[in-house]
């Protein structure tokens, strides 16, 4: 068995992704896929749950610029004005705090956005992970520290990370036809069998 061969496969309901470090396995692992299952070959990965992929021989670049943009948007913070931080040194919150409460749903959906946008801002983690503490008892100074991130993220918006070719990986989409009911049971053999015929 060759072990410098490498296939990684991500199934997400009826989205199959996988990357490769040997072009061979492509077509193979595609073709062992696409007799169990009807599907659609996509091509190499661009977009995927809110991700953007970027790949070349350099490496892979990855960022959620699109869906920045769209929360920017829906939370009406796409006009303000950057700035340099996420949040201020020696941010001191509490939920004792005198300031006003503030309206839940609007509030737990930023701070929900945010959660996610980590995943590729680790610029982010340490600020929104200490506004999340106050999911339940927030304040209008909360509010003012989510807003504060999402000033922070105007300005950094091309922002993500970007893995450098060690060995480098190709990813691939496959989509299968929506309504065709299958156990992921089912996509999971068919799987561990095409990676066996590739072995």
């Amino acid at each position: 068995m060759n072990t410098d061969k490498l296939l990684i496969i991500v199934v997400y309901v009826d989205d199959i992704i996988f990357g490769r470090n040997e072009e061979s396995m492509i077509q193979n692992f595609a073709s062992v896929m696409q007799q169990e299952f009807e599907m659609s070959f996509l091509g190499e990965l661009t977009y995927f749950l809110g991700l953007q992929v970027q790949q070349n021989k350099y490496g892979i670049f990855l960022s959620q610029t699109k869906y920045l943009k769209q929360i920017l948007k829906k939370h009406g913070m796409e006009d303000s004005k950057p700035v340099c931080s996420p949040i201020v040194t020696r941010c001191n919150l509490s939920s004792n705090n005198e300031s006003a409460a503030v309206h839940q749903p609007p509030y737990r959906s930023m701070i929900g956005s945010l959660l996610y946008l980590t995943g590729t801002r680790p610029d982010i983690m340490h600020a929104v992970g200490i506004i999340g503490r106050f999911q339940e008892n927030h304040k209008e100074t909360h509010l003012q520290v989510v807003k504060r991130i999402s000033k922070y993220l105007q300005g950094t918006q091309n922002f993500g990370l970007w893995y450098l070719e060690i060995q480098i990986l190709h990813f691939m989409h496959i989509q299968m036809q929506i309504g065709q009911e299958v156990l992921m049971t089912e996509i999971a053999l068919v799987v561990v069998r095409s990676i066996w015929v590739l072995g």
